[in-house]
């Protein structure tokens, strides 16, 4: 069972509020422990993506190994992203060291160090010292035997880099091989000097295992050990993880070798089983469905709102619920390829199917579990929220499911649309409220909704309200009561109606008895019209008509969200938003409603905007340190999140002091006539620490250094470069050395190391 909530907690994509977990189904585990994960820390992940400088000088072994959550979403879903290209690993030659001022941090001397580098017990060899001073000096052949680049590879307690030339890089420093997506690579050794790639006939390559024995194997050694296939030509191929016992290992890990004229370079090659290539390759599928989807529908040409409630209706219709889930394997329909591909799931797959198709459209939105009523008492359940206009509403296709029309009934919830017993983690920031059930238009939750209500219900040809059926907020029937002597309304019969037993809100049927007719108050509209050339409508009318709710007019292709009155009555302004088209859109006024009154539209009902689509924005970004990343764009007007949150400006100066790694979010804010545009999407990644790969010699000399790296006294402000592969004779006292800031990566966290 653990293997299993390992798989599927490795499936969950992007943000997730919970998983502690896993959600079997609807009705199977029912664990109630709920925690709120949300990355908001600048602690880099444990992943070779980070940096060049994720490798170390220790092998690893063929063990099994869980990938981290920032693995899932950087290494394991995109096609490509199995092959990291670290193009900043020692791609310059080496020159001699200076104390060259690269820049006044003053953010760094706030940051705690995260590792220590301590002194390694080590005495160079004669061959190292050779190496040692050749590699800081212009590239000249080593002549290097077999036997002894052999033994250097088992017996190396020194950094990877120590007997690499910096002038050459292999393309890739990790690789992940799996069955079905990256069955084969052909790794490559490249002048960093004339980016020119070295004939692979020149190159001797070895992979260096740790499991069931050390050992070192060429292309021309039996492979029945090796990890991978090696091929003569520095082509890896994919090698079955099963064991001689049969045992399945869900990722073994070695180390590869690239022997040029006496100089070594390496990567790391990870192998992942049968099993989990299966089900990376699943996901990749899904994710080419997600677009294929979205691309065959149009829905990216479509405002926000739109967006949302196509992908939510397409979801509640076209995926059907696998009642059968228990009669074959458990895993087949816990993923977003379940509900996508295969068109048949259970709560999690639906989630999931959802949450790729929102990430393909721009559309912010986290996989949510925990335990609830809504499908069965008592069971474990899985949604989405999504962020709609900077607010998080609660969206469940699960228990939306149709053959037929989708109803809606949960569409854009809050929490307070779920039974005080539902089990989950309500406290997450910025809960929507605004549009909570939009699609309800008999849902209310004070008494001025249930007043719009009455009145739109009110018949002016018979004077009366005859039939009221309402959705009250949590059976909140103070409320209702409060609207009905209002509007001089008298209960003839009430009825309970049909609402889902998973909801808290009740839904009730009211009939009345008859009023006293009056006469009815006639208005007209003298005047309808774009309000300063504004998102907004103008109305006027012949008379002065009090206190107008947004509810209290009707109309079509935009939602009001708010309402102005104006000359004492006589004149309302309509602010919209959302509208349903970019481009001409027409808004029509389909009716004004109010208990006792009549209004005539006198055909003046119609009202054109020009609703233009900002582009996406074409920009780049600049990772300054640790926690800061600078914007590069020819304009402004952008607003950015991390991982999701709340929506902020970018700064005059274009420098986001809060950055962290994730997700970053930019795009164009909200115009008069433009609605914010769609996002442009970085992934932010910090380089690890160096402490794996630097070491210190005799207490005085560093290596395992170059020119990705900086170093300063632990009280100095500014950073020096490092230009050298070793530093020695430096002063005593405290440094602090770190991998450097560079495209959308961060600067690593500090190592620090006592020189004697």
């Amino acid at each position: 069972m653990k293997k299993l909530q390992k798989y599927i907690k490795w499936l969950s994509l992007g943000s997730v509020v919970v998983l502690t977990s896993t959600t079997i189904s609807c009705n199977v585990n029912t664990s109630s422990r709920n925690i709120f994960e949300i990355p908001t820390s600048n602690k880099r992940p444990k992943t070779p993506n980070s940096h060049s400088n994720s490798t170390n000088n220790s092998t690893p072994e063929n063990s099994n190994t869980k990938p981290n959550n920032y693995e899932n979403n950087n290494d394991n879903i995109n096609n490509n992203s199995n092959e990291t290209n670290n193009e900043h690993y020692n791609n310059e030659a080496v020159t001699p060291v200076e104390n060259n001022t690269e820049r006044n941090d003053t953010f760094i001397n706030t940051q705690t160090y995260s590792s220590t580098i301590s002194n390694l017990d080590y005495s160079l060899t004669s061959l190292d010292k050779t190496y040692l001073e050749n590699v800081n000096k212009n590239f000249n052949e080593m002549s290097v035997d077999d036997n002894t680049i052999k033994n250097i590879i088992l017996k190396n307690k020194l950094p990877i880099n120590f007997y690499s030339h910096p002038k050459y890089s292999l393309e890739k420093q990790t690789i992940t091989l799996d069955k079905f997506t990256n069955n084969q690579i052909k790794l490559k050794l490249f002048d960093n000097n004339t980016k020119e790639q070295v004939p692979s006939e020149e190159i001797k390559w070895y992979q260096q295992i740790s499991y069931p024995e050390d050992q070192v194997i060429t292309a021309n050694d039996n492979q029945d050990k090796a990890t991978f296939i090696l091929s003569s030509d520095g082509t890896i191929k994919w090698k079955d993880t099963k064991e001689s016992n049969e045992r399945e290992v869900e990722e073994k890990s070695a180390r590869l070798w690239a022997e040029y004229k006496g100089y070594l370079y390496s990567a790391i090659i990870k192998v992942y089983s049968e099993d989990k290539s299966k089900l990376i390759n699943d996901e990749n599928e899904a994710i080419e469905k997600a677009k294929k989807i979205v691309e065959e529908n149009g829905w990216n040409k479509l405002p926000t709102l739109e967006k949302l409630t196509k992908a939510y209706e397409w979801v509640t219709k076209e995926v059907k619920y696998d009642y059968d889930f228990t009669t074959g394997p458990i895993l087949k329909n816990q993923n977003a390829h379940s509900a996508l591909v295969k068109l048949k799931t259970v709560c999690t797959g639906y989630a999931k199917g959802l949450k790729l198709i929102l990430e393909e459209l721009g559309i912010p939105c986290k996989f949510i579990e925990g335990q609830s009523k809504r499908e069965t008492s008592e069971a474990k359940h899985a949604w989405n929220l999504v962020q709609i206009d900077n607010e998080w509403y609660h969206v469940d296709t699960t228990s939306d499911r149709t053959n037929s029309k989708t109803k809606f009934n949960f569409f854009l919830n809050t929490n307070d649309d779920f039974l005080e017993s539902d089990i989950f983690d309500r406290n997450f920031k910025n809960p929507g409220l605004r549009l909570r059930n939009l699609k309800f238009k008999n849902f209310v939750k004070t008494k001025e909704d249930v007043m719009v209500l009455i009145d739109n219900n009110f018949n002016p040809n018979n004077k009366q309200v005859n039939r009221l059926n309402l959705i009250v907020d949590r059976g909140n029937f103070n409320i209702v009561n409060k609207a009905f002597e209002e509007r001089n309304l008298d209960v003839q019969n009430w009825s309970y109606g049909s609402i889902s037993s998973g909801s808290p809100n009740k839904s009730i049927i009211y009939t009345f008895n008859n009023s006293n007719i009056k006469e009815l108050t006639d208005v007209k509209i003298n005047n309808i019209e774009q309000y300063n050339n504004k998102n907004a409508i103008k109305i006027e009318f012949n008379k002065e008509i009090k206190d107008l709710k947004a509810g209290n007019f009707n109309i079509n292709n935009a939602i009001i969200k708010k309402v102005e009155q104006i000359q004492n009555g006589k004149a309302y302004i309509l602010y919209l938003e959302h509208f349903s088209s970019f481009g001409e859109v027409e808004v029509k006024l389909e009716s004004i409603k109010r208990k006792d009154y009549k209004f005539d539209l006198n055909e003046k009902d119609k009202v054109k905007f020009n609703i233009k689509k900002q582009e996406k924005p074409d920009i780049k970004i600049q990772s300054l340190d640790n926690s800061r990343i600078k914007i590069i764009s020819k304009t402004n007007n952008l607003e950015y999140n991390f991982n999701n949150n709340s929506w902020k400006d970018v700064p005059s100066n274009s420098i986001l002091s809060d950055s962290t790694i994730g997700k970053l979010y930019v795009r164009y804010k909200e115009k008069d006539n433009s609605p914010s545009s769609d996002v442009t999407v970085f992934e932010i990644q910090k380089a690890n620490e160096v402490d794996k790969l630097v070491k210190l010699i005799n207490h005085n000399m560093l290596i395992g250094l170059d020119n990705s790296m900086e170093f300063k006294k632990e009280k100095e402000t500014n950073w020096n470069t490092v230009k050298k592969t070793a530093l020695k004779d430096l002063d005593k006292g405290t440094y602090w050395i770190r991998a450097k800031a560079f495209d959308s990566t961060l600067a690593s966290d500090i190592s620090k190391v006592e020189i004697k």
